[in-house]
């Protein structure tokens, strides 16, 4: 339909059909979040490869940010009051987002440190070595050093319901059993 030429009359047709599907959808309800691939995964671990991280500016403050996207690499996991372990099914092949603001010296501090929770060969090393942070032009470069690298993250739903995502180090996800 692309290379076919539109009447208006087949516009009008296509606006309507369209609005026949809109009058039922609660566009409030939808985020940019709310495709299959997108949609909130519940409560839990999920490890998850690095896809895509990049120097950005925050939109909101106008401050230097840092945005990842994750994509799941299998079925994540909950533990309930006991410490019994389950698996949270169809989360495999799930994205997420994670912004690290770039402020202020504590908000730098705590970039770095989920920075180096990825793991490099050597079991309890960090991927990055500490001069990747000794400026801007040697910290993009890091970045592009951790796209393929698998971390386990953690989705968690506070009181007010609002959702983190949380990079957890490789000695965190030892002491869950985890890896």
């Amino acid at each position: 339909m692309a290379n076919e030429k539109i009447t208006q009359e087949s516009l009008q047709d296509i606006y309507s059909s369209i609005n026949n599907v809109l009058k039922n959808i609660k566009t409030n309800d939808i985020t940019s979040e709310s495709s299959d691939s997108f949609s909130q995964l519940p409560d839990g671990y999920y490890l998850a490869e690095l896809v895509k991280a990049e120097l950005k500016t925050s939109k909101s403050s106008g401050a230097p940010m840092v945005a990842w996207q994750f994509k799941t690499v299998e079925n994540g996991v909950c533990f309930d009051g006991d410490l019994t372990r389950t698996s949270i099914n169809k989360s495999k092949g799930k994205v997420l987002f994670l912004y690290h603001s770039l402020k202020d010296e504590s908000a730098m501090e705590r970039f770095i440190s989920d920075a180096l929770k990825f793991e490099g060969e050597e079991p309890g090393k960090s991927l990055l070595e500490k001069e990747y942070f000794e400026n801007a032009e040697v910290l993009h470069d890091a970045l592009d050093v951790l796209i393929g690298s698998y971390i386990w993250l953690h989705v968690d739903t506070d009181k007010d319901n609002n959702t983190w995502t949380r990079i957890v180090s490789w000695k965190r996800a030892a002491k869950l059993e985890l890896v």
